[in-house]
C-alpha cells in the first residue's frame, strides 16, 4: 500500500483489492473462508470506512469511487512490483505476451484468498545486522 502512495494496513489493501474482485464483502463471512483473523479484517474495514473508501450496505462493503481510485492505484503497484521482480525483461522490448502475463496474474493475485495480509514489520538496517570485516 505503500507503493501505491497510501498509508493503509496491508489487510485493508488486501480487502480494497477482495471488494473490487467480488463487488461486496462482509467482513464476518469473509473470515470465515480466507485465512485471515476476523479481528484483522475488522480493523482493515474501520480503516478503509473511515477514510471513505468503502461503505457498508447492511452488512456488506462496497467500494466507493475514491476507493475504486484507490484500487486503480494498489493494482498498479502490484503490477509495477512484479514488474521489477522480472527486472531486464521487463524493458521496451519486452514480449507483449508478457505484458498480458503480469497484467493476469496482478488481477489474480489482487485480493485473493491465498494471501495472507501481515502487519508491517519495522525496516530493518541488514548493515548493522552484518558488520562489514576488516580486511
Amino acid at each position: 500500500t505503500e507503493k501505491a502512495g497510501f498509508d493503509l494496513l496491508p489487510a485493508a489493501g488486501w480487502l480494497l483489492l477482495r471488494i473490487k474482485r467480488h463487488g461486496t464483502v462482509e467482513p464476518a463471512r469473509l473470515a470465515e473462508v480466507a485465512p485471515v483473523p476476523l479481528q484483522v479484517i475488522n480493523e482493515a474495514a474501520r480503516q478503509l470506512e473511515g477514510r471513505g473508501l468503502v461503505r457498508r450496505v447492511g452488512v456488506q462493503m462496497v467500494l466507493t469511487e475514491p476507493g475504486a481510485e484507490a484500487v486503480v492505484k494498489l493494482a498498479q503497484a502490484r503490477e509495477d512490483s512484479l514488474a521489477e521482480l522480472l527486472g531486464d525483461w521487463w524493458g521496451p522490448d519486452r514480449p507483449t505476451d508478457l505484458v498480458a502475463l503480469v497484467s493476469e496474474l496482478t488481477a489474480e493475485t489482487s485480493g485473493s484468498s491465498k494471501e495472507r495480509p501481515h502487519s508491517p514489520e519495522p525496516k530493518r538496517d541488514h548493515a548493522a545486522r552484518h558488520p562489514r570485516r576488516a580486511e
